[in-house]
């Protein structure tokens, strides 16, 4: 059960148990009070079990995009892995906001990433260089939420990795054999442009939306380039994940490599 329903069944408890001693106690609003503090707690307690059936809860969904993140990283790490044996150390792009706090300062201990922890769970033993943006205060203007409520929203751009920013990372990047950016790649260079800057790198990326970028960067350079991971355009954003890795991964990812970027460009196409 999520935190939101245990706090409403206990103030319907509260309230049914509340309205029955004041029933006794001969006063006219007891009654309507009991009735309505057992409605609160019975609904409260049927959303929860609703939502952890369907999987709509929000531990549920949490779970399930972790779920997907983790296969995410998995199957493109076996890829990597087979293109690059024997690997010491990998250089990864992660998202600023995963090491720096929003006034620019280092967070203390570095976000938990699940798709970092499963491309470790398939090197054992390598060495990983984590690499992102330095980041300076982030704007945190306020978003007024349906509730009438206020929440920060970090300003995004302010986290967005530019061309300027990739070239300043190169050297720390370079001290690796593998670089693998499970963060987006700026926006202002090709995936052809970085493959030319990590010239002899093994590079494998996520989160990749232009597919005609894709196909042009393993015409160019397909042996640096050992796979790409694209969202499919038909993909229930709802379903659960199956236990096995690969059916999981399929539900949502096409895995685009050297060998087969023209098929899969070509259905991904298809599927618009």
């Amino acid at each position: 059960m999520n935190m939101v329903s245990i706090v409403l069944m206990v103030i319907g408890i509260v309230g049914a148990l509340l309205g029955m001693s004041k029933q006794k106690q001969g006063a006219p609003w007891g009654q309507p009070l009991a009735i309505l503090g057992a409605v609160i707690a019975i609904g409260a307690a049927l959303y929860s079990f609703y939502g952890q059936a369907t999987g709509n809860s929000s531990d549920s969904i949490r779970d399930r995009e972790q779920r997907f993140m983790y296969v995410q990283g998995k199957i493109l790490g076996e890829t990597v892995k087979a293109a690059a044996p024997g690997v010491k150390k990998i250089a990864v792009l992660v998202d600023p906001m995963e090491i720096y706090e929003a006034n620019g300062e280092k967070k203390a201990a570095p976000l938990e990433n699940t798709t970092m922890q499963a491309l470790k769970d398939v090197f054992p033993g390598v060495e990983f260089i984590t690499v992102c943006k330095p980041m300076k205060k982030v704007e945190i203007p306020k978003q007024k939420m349906p509730d009438g409520t206020e929440m920060e929203m970090p300003f995004m751009p302010d986290t967005m990795i530019t061309r300027v920013d990739f070239k300043n990372l190169e050297k720390e990047i370079k001290k690796a054999e593998v670089f693998i950016a499970i963060s987006n790649i700026p926006l202002d260079m090709s995936i052809k442009e970085v493959l030319g800057d990590l010239k002899g790198m093994k590079v494998a990326m996520f989160n990749v939306s232009s597919l005609q970028d894709v196909a042009a960067a393993f015409e160019s350079n397909a042996s640096d380039l050992v796979a790409v991971v694209s969202s499919k355009n038909t993909a229930d954003w709802n379903v659960n994940p199956p236990r096995d890795d690969q059916k999981a991964f399929d539900l949502r990812f096409v895995l685009i490599t050297g060998s087969d970027y023209q098929q899969k460009i070509a259905e991904a196409e298809k599927q618009k």
